[in-house]
């Protein structure tokens, strides 16, 4: 690449940063910030088309939230809710879908990361707005209802057949919470949801999970094939190319199966 071609890369990167993190660009001093910040991650991932930039927010938040350290959660926090691209209330549901996923302790310390700029958003704005109070359905469904629900929202989501409720685990936790609450709730798409599930899947590395959401996300037709590449290739800046190559696997493998059993389920129906 010509230096003429790396100079323009590098000032579309600068001005995407301040576009999508809020503040400046860090100075291309090291190779760090020249060539992996500046150049590619903002000079080219954050600009290339496939997914939304919304959509990458999701999946950026999600992946630094699993490494759990501060300033990139912070940052990247900050920048979703100064921008707009998410609402704190969108935020909210963020983060509960990220502790499904991810865990109660990680997701603590993305719940006040989000408090804490939010609040930083409004000071800017010169707005003392707190946090609003999270959105509880005043209709709360039964033990028995969630359940019920749950097994019918598994199928769609997973596209295949709930657990049986033999076991705390998928009794309580699957059926009961996972689906029977988390997944049906407003606030943010299905398809939004899938986007934080892919990421919390593979920047935790898990293999069966990791199987079974891709699987779900292309067999029930709400991402596309090119839609999750894309995911895997924003993951490996945020999580690393390893686990990102796994990831790509896994989508290769699942694909190849989804199509020897004649395509997504909605394209059989």
């Amino acid at each position: 690449m010509s230096s003429e071609a790396l100079s323009a890369r590098d000032a579309i990167g600068a001005a995407t940063f301040e576009e999508v993190m809020a503040m400046p660009a860090p100075p291309p001093d090291t190779l760090l910030t020249s060539l992996a910040i500046r150049e590619f991650e903002f000079g080219e991932l954050w600009n290339r088309g496939g997914i939304t930039r919304k959509e990458r927010r999701l999946v950026t938040i999600a992946c630094v939230a699993e490494t759990g350290e501060a300033a990139s959660v912070d940052a990247h926090v900050y920048g979703a809710l100064h921008t707009g691209d998410l609402s704190i209330d969108e935020m909210q549901e963020v983060v509960l879908h990220f502790a499904v996923y991810s865990g109660w302790p990680k997701a603590t310390r993305l719940d006040a990361a989000m408090t804490t700029q939010w609040q930083r958003v409004q000071e800017e704005r010169g707005d003392a707005t707190k946090v609003p109070a999270p959105a509880i359905p005043s209709n709360r469904l039964t033990f028995g209802e969630r359940d019920a629900r749950g097994a019918v929202v598994f199928d769609e989501v997973m596209t295949f057949p709930p657990p049986e409720p033999d076991i705390p685990y998928s009794e309580v936790g699957v059926r009961g919470f996972v689906f029977g609450e988390m997944w049906d709730r407003p606030g943010l798409t299905r398809k939004e949801r899938r986007f934080i599930t892919l990421a919390c899947v593979c920047a935790a590395d898990a293999a069966t999970p990791i199987q079974s959401h891709v699987y779900a996300a292309l067999n029930s037709g709400d991402v596309s094939l090119d839609e999750v590449r894309e995911v895997g290739l924003h993951c490996a800046v945020y999580s690393g190319w390893p686990k990102a190559s796994f990831f790509e696997a896994v989508v290769r493998a699942q694909w190849a199966r989804i199509e020897s059993e004649g395509g997504p389920r909605t394209e059989r129906a």
